[in-house]
């Protein structure tokens, strides 16, 4: 779900009601939506924050304090950035409690030999069904963060994740 201005607060609450897997919100309608108790964070298990090295420096400052200070402890925090910045460092501080830096640049240590990255060049047609082998092969073992162009895809990879993990048996004439 997207919170997003354009849309009533009374129909983002009924939308919230329905609890939601992932919203993408900017930090201001996210604590708006916080402060207004038509989203609650009581569940909440990741935060993803894109583009952190920015939030701050497009004026987030007191949303990302008061969104912090409303998340419950054992929270995952996810910051993406392309580069390292002293917002980012400011981020940390307010958001983790002992962070771990993946810098893809650098060759990683002994203690990253569990995190890996990959990708697979492919055509636009092909995407989807590779993901889904990855997915129905297992080839991805543990926890997996993947990145799509917009919330569209996301919910269709959610949708074909979920398949994937589906056995059916059908009896098709």
């Amino acid at each position: 779900m997207k919170l997003t201005e354009n849309v009533s607060d009374v129909v983002q609450r009924s939308l919230l009601s329905n609890v939601p897997d992932i919203i993408v919100s900017t930090p201001a309608r996210a604590w708006h939506s916080v402060n207004s108790s038509g989203l609650s964070l009581d569940k909440l298990q990741y935060l993803v924050l894109d583009e952190a090295d920015l939030l701050l420096s497009y004026g987030y400052d007191e949303d990302m304090e008061n969104i912090s200070k409303t998340i419950p402890k054992g929270v995952q925090t996810v910051m993406m950035s392309a580069t390292l910045s002293s917002e980012l460092k400011t981020l940390k501080n307010i958001f983790c409690r002992n962070p771990k830096l993946l810098d893809l640049n650098e060759e990683m240590g002994d203690e990253d030999e569990k995190l890996s990255q990959f990708y697979v060049k492919c055509a636009e047609d092909d995407k989807w069904l590779i993901g889904y082998l990855i997915f129905k092969l297992q080839l991805i073992k543990g926890k997996s963060l993947i990145f799509v162009a917009d919330i569209d895809r996301s919910y269709r990879l959610k949708v074909r994740w979920l398949f994937s993990r589906l056995r059916v048996c059908a009896n098709i004439p």
